[in-house]
């Protein structure tokens, strides 16, 4: 049987109750001509038919990935023009006859809008990479063909380190709480909140022992900046009350100027003594007897579980300063 034209095909692909079927490159391309106005993907209309097409609750509960859950307009087209100047700085071509101006006067051409939307609808990581803030916690981006992303080896999982010496331990932990910091509060203005803290989603270097974010898939980012303009108030993580789980609630990140909740799931899965723990008493267990004699413990304690405003941070910075402390003795010694 003959295929049928790209541009028949196009048509058959977004008409309701179909059995025709198309390819995914086509049917993306159908979905981009609907959604673009003003030379931009608007969000609004994406949402719009993810919720009648695919019967997605409307508060948003179920999106295809965390990039979708904040109605930030502005903040879409960023994500977009950061993978604009990526490519460019590849070296890649930008632009054309048949390109769409974005922010700042970047330009996308047509095949770039419908791989970032392919991106954001299956698999944000690269997205997401071109984004974040310059740092080696998180690893390099080498490259993407459909929703295959293709990233630097960051090593082993820290899943691995769970019985290491508490030296190794306590530098591991350092760097969870810096990298936390990072993705919290940075100089691009953004929040990027890590909705699965397991020890799987990180990797230690063999050699240099550095910490990283390997899973950059379940980040939901926030402009907090323009929230702290509007005078938005801080969110203070409750974690619906769950004890076994991390639990949260979208929009509420999405609507705060600052929120706690990467200091929840950094303690609570990662470094405390919880249910929710990766490691069994967590990773900062069995400490040496004069660090029990500290308050370690209630550090861990009040960042796990603290429900005051800025009860978590002021935690996680005391914790960041027992540690050097304590590491810098031992390096003394």
């Amino acid at each position: 049987m003959s295929q049928a034209p790209p541009e028949e095909q196009s048509i058959q692909c977004h008409l309701q109750g179909s059995q025709a079927s198309c390819t995914p490159s086509v049917a993306i391309q159908t979905v981009v001509k609907q959604l673009i106005w003003k030379n931009e993907v608007q969000l609004h209309l994406l949402k719009e038919i993810l919720v009648g097409d695919e019967g997605i609750a409307g508060d948003g509960s179920l999106w295809p990935t965390d990039l979708l859950h904040c109605d930030d307009q502005t903040l879409l087209n960023n994500i977009y023009g950061a993978g604009v100047l990526y490519a460019a700085k590849q070296g890649k071509e930008v632009g054309g006859e048949s390109s769409k101006l974005l922010y700042d006067g970047n330009t996308v051409n047509n095949h770039e809008m419908d791989h970032h939307l392919f991106l954001t609808l299956l698999n944000p990581e690269p997205l997401l990479a071109q984004i974040l803030p310059t740092s080696d916690y998180w690893p390099t981006f080498l490259g993407a063909c459909g929703r295959m992303a293709v990233f630097q080896d960051m090593g082993g999982s820290l899943k691995d380190f769970g019985t290491s010496s508490w030296r190794t331990r306590a530098e591991l932990a350092l760097q969870l709480i810096r990298l936390a910091m990072l993705l919290t509060k940075n100089e691009l203005g953004l929040s990027f909140y890590l909705t699965d803290w397991a020890a799987e989603n990180f990797a230690v270097a063999t050699d240099s022992m550095k910490v990283s974010l390997v899973d950059l898939e379940h980040l939901i980012v926030v402009n907090t900046s323009r929230l702290e303009a509007e005078a938005a108030d801080a969110h203070i993580s409750d974690n619906w009350g769950s004890r076994t789980s991390l639990s949260f609630s979208p929009s509420s990140l999405c609507e705060h100027s600052s929120s706690d909740h990467n200091y929840l799931g950094l303690c609570s899965i990662l470094l405390a003594h919880s249910p929710m723990s990766s490691f069994s008493g967590g990773l900062l267990h069995s400490p040496p007897p004069h660090i029990v004699a500290s308050n370690l413990t209630e550090l861990l304690r009040s960042c796990w579980k603290s429900t005051e405003v800025g009860g978590r941070k002021a935690a996680v910075r005391q914790l960041e300063f027992l540690l050097e402390q304590e590491l810098r003795k031992e390096k003394e010694n």
